[in-house]
Order: structure tokens, then C-alpha cells, then sequence
């Protein structure tokens, strides 16, 4: 009934699947979450965990761990998923197809590393590793730690993504930390569009890895149309990453970039036509795109990377950027502020806004 809890002892385990088919209302959610002292109750086992197949249900402070397919599976509208811990799955979340809204905000989405489908034959199959799948519309993805959605595969060396986005609309993934995914994000399916990725700090010390991957018509898997990526920070090491890949007919209408901060060691970017992209800056290995006249490639002066990303007095990045309509940072920092000390506040790239100390004019 709305307005109803389900609370699980902390401390203790069960075998799934947990399967909730009844829906509350916006004023009155089904709460399923935990009580007592200790680690989070911890569903396992199956093949998803949690499946939320209501809608207006809220998922919190649980961990859903080991399944051979989601950590939590949501189907309804309106369902959130917060401050839980989802590991070792195929999948943490999978929005799937149908579902409108969702909410996955605040957890902890940790080495879902299994492959769902792992063959030598045929070549183009292999499938898994994600940290969030969205299949479904409007679904929000933020402030959320991604890490470890990396795994083994015949067809590509290897594979995963901490937000895979194959069918679904509208979504909105931002102010997100993703540390040592094989990409952040893959864009497949001609119904994918629209899908924003702001304000995400991106980095990866593993070999092969990249920042976003999306096609256009000549792809069997596009056009996917009008993604944008809005003022993130992106730090790739590996010897062969590459800040993004647009490919099979890049355009204006595939991809938007602004007011991002790249650096991957083998290709900062590659796009086999032009596209909408414009005060960004870009570092490392080749950009083998055609940039915007505001963009440079430049080092951005990053405090001590990898760990810190944050900017260093007198970055390029630093006032250089447009206004989006983004009022706070991914710390949460105010934004803009005047960062160089001309009197006039202006939005920076990247994440990260920066703040000018005191008597430094």
C-alpha cells in the first residue's frame, strides 16, 4: 500500500529475489530499506537481486550483491535507488525499457564486473559489466561512485561501462565520480537521444579505456542522436585510451561537447566528421577531430593528478567556460565565481569550478 516500509535487520543476508509489484504515490513512496546497527542487509543470489516492478518505490541503504544480473532491476516509473551498495553483478541498476524517471542517486556501484554474454563464436556478442544500464526515459543518474566495470572478452580484449545507455531517452547522468571503468559510456540503438553527461569526474589508470563512445547512421547501432556532454573532467593514463570516440557518421546532430576537460594518453579524441564541439580543452595523445576556435589543447594544471583533479592557479580552464545553467560543482561549489581575479565571475571547464584565495588579485 503507499506509504508502506519494508526494513531488513542490518548485519543480515538474504537469498533473492526481492520483487516489489506494488506502487505508492509521489506523496506516499513503498520504502524498502534497513534498521538496527551494522553493514547494510545484503540480497544475493539470484538472477537480479531486487527487482522494482511497482512504481513510486524508494530502494535505500541495502546491498544487492552477486546476482547474474542486476543488483536492482527497475521496471516501474518513478522509482529511486540511494545510498546502497550494488556489487558483483552483471548490471548494479538496469533502468529497463519501459520504465520512466528513474532516480539511482548517492550508492556506491562497485566492481560489477560479470559478463552476461562471453562467447569466442560469434565475434560481436560479448555483452556485460556495466554499472548502470539505461534502456528506459528520463532517468536521473547522479552522485553516484562508479568503479570497476571491467571485464574480460573474446570479441573486443575488453569490455564494460559504468553507464551504458542502449535504447533509453532523456536521461540525465551527472556530478558522478567513475574511477577504472573500461568506458564511461557507451551510446548504442537508433532509439537511444538526448542523453547529458555533466559535471562526472572520469579517470582510469587501466590500459584500454575511454570516456564516451557513440555512432551515427552508418553504424547498425545508430544514429544516436543529440548526446551532450557538459563541463566534465576526464584523466585517462592507459596506453591506449582515448578521451571519445564518435564514429559511422559523426555530426552536430550525434554530438554536442562544451566546456569539458580531456586528457587521455593515446587519442584525446577522435571523430571521422565534424561536430558540435566548442570551449573545450584537450590534452595528451592526438586530437584527431576539428576543433571549435574556442578550444585549446593545452595542459589544464591539475592540482596532483591522478587523485586530485581539481584545478591549479593560473589553469587554461579556469574562467574559460559558458554558461550552461549549472549552478553548483561536483563538490557542490558555487558556480561561476571569478576565478582569475578580473571582477567578473565566468564558469570554468571541466568539473571542478575554482575558487580564487583571499588577497590573490
Amino acid at each position: 500500500m503507499p506509504g508502506d516500509r519494508l526494513l531488513l535487520r542490518r548485519g543480515r543476508s538474504w537469498k533473492g529475489p526481492l520483487r516489489i509489484v506494488s506502487s505508492g504515490t509521489r506523496d506516499a513512496p513503498i520504502h524498502v530499506g534497513g534498521y538496527g546497527r551494522g553493514r547494510p542487509p545484503r540480497i544475493y543470489g539470484t538472477s537480479s537481486c531486487v527487482v522494482l516492478a511497482g512504481s513510486y518505490l524508494t530502494l535505500s541503504d541495502v546491498q544487492a550483491d552477486g546476482c547474474s544480473w542486476a543488483g536492482v532491476e527497475i521496471t516501474g516509473a518513478n522509482d529511486r535507488v540511494e545510498r546502497s551498495l550494488l556489487s558483483h553483478n552483471v548490471a548494479g541498476v538496469d533502468v529497463k525499457s519501459g520504465s520512466v524517471g528513474a532516480k539511482v542517486l548517492d550508492n556506491q556501484i562497485v566492481d560489477n564486473n560479470k559478463m552476461s554474454v562471453l562467447t569466442s563464436s560469434p565475434t560481436n556478442d560479448d555483452s556485460g559489466a556495466f554499472g548502470v544500464t539505461l534502456h528506459g526515459d528520463g532517468a536521473e543518474v547522479a552522485y553516484n561512485r562508479i568503479s570497476g566495470s571491467d571485464a574480460f572478452s573474446y570479441d573486443y580484449g575488453r569490455d564494460g561501462a559504468a553507464v551504458e545507455v542502449y535504447g533509453g531517452q532523456g536521461n540525465n547522468i551527472h556530478h558522478n565520480v567513475a574511477v577504472d571503468n573500461h568506458d564511461f559510456s557507451e551510446l548504442g540503438n537508433p532509439r537511444s537521444a538526448d542523453n547529458t553527461f555533466a559535471y562526472n569526474l572520469v579517470r582510469s589508470s587501466l590500459a584500454t579505456s575511454t570516456f564516451l563512445i557513440t555512432r551515427g547512421g552508418s553504424s547498425s547501432l545508430g544514429p544516436v542522436l543529440h548526446t551532450h556532454a557538459y563541463n566534465n573532467t576526464v584523466y585517462l593514463s592507459g596506453s591506449s585510451s582515448q578521451g571519445f570516440v564518435c564514429n559511422a557518421g559523426c555530426s552536430p546532430a550525434i554530438l554536442t561537447l562544451r566546456g569539458n576537460i580531456i586528457q587521455a594518453a593515446w587519442k584525446a579524441g577522435y571523430a571521422d566528421a565534424p561536430f558540435d564541439e566548442n570551449n573545450d580543452i584537450f590534452y595528451g595523445g592526438r586530437v584527431q577531430f576539428r576543433r571549435g576556435h574556442r578550444s585549446l589543447v593545452a595542459n589544464p594544471r591539475f592540482v596532483a593528478p591522478p587523485l586530485n583533479l581539481r584545478l591549479r592557479r593560473g589553469s587554461p580552464a579556469i574562467d574559460r567556460g559558458v554558461d550552461l545553467g549549472y549552478r553548483r560543482d561536483l563538490t557542490g561549489r558555487r558556480v561561476p565565481l571569478d576565478g582569475d581575479g578580473n571582477g567578473r565571475a565566468a564558469v570554468d571547464l571541466g568539473a571542478y569550478e575554482y575558487r580564487l584565495g583571499p588577497g590573490r588579485r
